[in-house]
Order: C-alpha cells, then sequence, then structure tokens
C-alpha cells in the first residue's frame, strides 16, 4: 500500500517592481508506516528533496527544551532556487540562543542570533510552540517580534528592537529527528513567512551538544513511522 505525503505550495518571489507567483504540487510516494533513521547530520544532505524533507520534518519530534550552546547549521534547501545553498552555507554557520532574564519581571526569555562568519545578527525570539494550527509542537524562532515590546531594555541586549524587512517577516520550526554516534542532537528546521506558515521557503540542519534535549532519544534510533 502507498501512503502519499504531499502538498500543494504557493511560491511568492518578489522581483523589482513585480510579483511572480508559482504555484507547484510536490508528490513524494513512499511506504506506509516508513521510519526515518537519521544517525548524522549530513544524512539529510541527502535528503535535499524538498518533499522528503517535509516527511522528515513531520515524523520529527518536538525538542524537549529550548538547546543551549551553538546549533552548527547547514542549508538543505532553498525553494526559489538551490543558487543560493552553496553560497550561504560558505557565510552562515549556524545559530546559538541565549537566556535573558527581564529586569522588571523576572521573566527568563531566549534569544537567539545568527552566526555570520562568527558575527552574531539577526536576532530572533526562541521558545516551545506551534508553527501552525496543525503543528504538534515545534521549537520556534520567530523574527517578527518587537523585543522593546517583550521587555523594556530587551532590544539592547538583541542589538536591535526589531529587524528590518525582509528579515522581519520569517518564523522558523525546529524538530528533532535523530542523534549521531558522538551524541549530538540533530535537528531540522524549515523557515515559513509569518503569513502563510503552511509554506516552507527553505529548510536547514542543526546538530547541537545539549546532553538534556530529547534524553529518551538513543543514538540510531528510528523516528516514529509516518
Amino acid at each position: 500500500m502507498i501512503f502519499y505525503c504531499y502538498r500543494i505550495d504557493y511560491l511568492f518571489l518578489l522581483v523589482i517592481h513585480d510579483y511572480h507567483v508559482t504555484i507547484t504540487l510536490r508528490l513524494l510516494l513512499i511506504q506506509r508506516g516508513k521510519a526515518y533513521r537519521i544517525v548524522d547530520g549530513t544524512d539529510l544532505s541527502l535528503k535535499s528533496a524538498e518533499p522528503e524533507l517535509e516527511c522528515v520534518y513531520q515524523a520529527g519530534l518536538t525538542p524537549s527544551k529550548v538547546p543551549e550552546g551553538p546549533l552548527y547549521g547547514a542549508v538543505l534547501k532553498v525553494l526559489v532556487t538551490s543558487h543560493f545553498d552553496s553560497f550561504i552555507n560558505r557565510i552562515w554557520w549556524g545559530k546559538i540562543a541565549t537566556e535573558y532574564k527581564c529586569p522588571s519581571t523576572g521573566v527568563i526569555y531566549h534569544v537567539g542570533f545568527n552566526n555570520l562568519l562568527n558575527h552574531f545578527l539577526n536576532p530572533f525570539l526562541v521558545y516551545l510552540g506551534r508553527l501552525d494550527e496543525n503543528d504538534k509542537g515545534s521549537l520556534i524562532l520567530d523574527y517578527t517580534v518587537d523585543f522593546s515590546q517583550i521587555c523594556p531594555g530587551m532590544e539592547k541586549f538583541a542589538g536591535i528592537k526589531r529587524n528590518a524587512f525582509p528579515g522581519n517577516i520569517a518564523v522558523d520550526g525546529v524538530r528533532f529527528v535523530g542523534r549521531q554516534k558522538d551524541g549530538g542532537a540533530i535537528l531540522l528546521g524549515k523557515v515559513v513567512h509569518q503569513h502563510d506558515r503552511t509554506v516552507p521557503l527553505s529548510y536547514f540542519s542543526f546538530v547541537n551538544y545539549d546532553a538534556q534535549l530529547n534524553v529518551d532519544f538513543a543514538v540510531g534510533q528510528s523516528l516514529p513511522p509516518l
């Protein structure tokens, strides 16, 4: 019996003074009950077709916590064009999330930054939540926030009050998808537009060494079957 992992994607590409709309239907046929086993961060680069990456993401687990330490990253697929993939991987080395305690309330938040050639830029708010109404739970990296509205003074820590366009329209969802032999957690993420979170714009992977992240998931273990 065949299981269909599919979606209809509407990709909006802004070109100078003009909007181009591409409507694509991507179908992936996989066996019912297929279980993905991701044992190395490079395994995901072998699944660079967007439909299969989406299937791995859907099979992935909700991260048990906000990961501590560096998130060593790699771009897997930019859906508008593949020409950017190798260039981005040369300058983008991943992300990192840092705790921030709000002075006025005592609430602890997590603020993340992108590592661009060892410069930490383009901040985002990190929390566990749902990317859309059908999401079972993901790690959310939210670039749309106004840090000064979350906690007065947070904008100084983030280095900016709010990201400028187009950096302020993206939201990332991240799921746990495997564990390496060296104990590193393998995470798969996707970027979506804040106003249409069902349409992925790109996919990326992380390897992180927080020993408390999804501790019950063993090396070599498979994800639950689709």
